[in-house]
């Protein structure tokens, strides 16, 4: 049976170190109907948003620039987004309510092992004035 081109399996390769394991990023190449790859340059990109903590972030958005490909990361702080680069170099941006926005340019097919961190956004500062009104 051949598989389509919406039809893919999906696996998460976790390495194991004598410290930790850690999720690794795979770019999947999408299939034709006839089992081949296709030659547009159309990938899977698989990832995992974190925090400065090395914690999963899960809800956080990923949208390539221009496009209306929107995807969230699930409660392990992973994420699958088509990718087409076949028009050349394409943003991701990343983004989570209270943290910095990260910007990824993906450009070959070969970036394989994407972690993309987040940082806390500083704290507004307000300042007083020290003035008080009577009502």
């Amino acid at each position: 049976m051949l598989l389509r081109s919406t039809t893919l399996l999906l696996a998460t390769l976790l390495l194991t170190s004598p410290a930790h394991a850690q999720r690794i990023a795979l770019l999947v190449p999408k299939m034709e109907s006839n089992g081949l790859p296709n030659t547009q340059q159309e990938f899977l990109l698989l990832g995992t948003v974190l925090t400065e903590a090395d914690e999963p972030l899960s809800g956080a958005t990923l949208m390539i620039a221009g496009t209306r490909q929107v995807v969230a990361t699930d409660a392990d702080g992973a994420f699958v987004l088509p990718v087409n680069l076949t028009a050349g170099p394409v943003q991701l941006v990343c983004a989570y309510a209270g943290r910095e926005e990260q910007i990824v340019t993906i450009s070959t097919k070969n970036q394989n092992n994407l972690r993309i961190l987040l940082a806390s956004k500083p704290a507004p500062v307000l300042p007083a004035t020290g003035v008080v009104r009577e009502l």
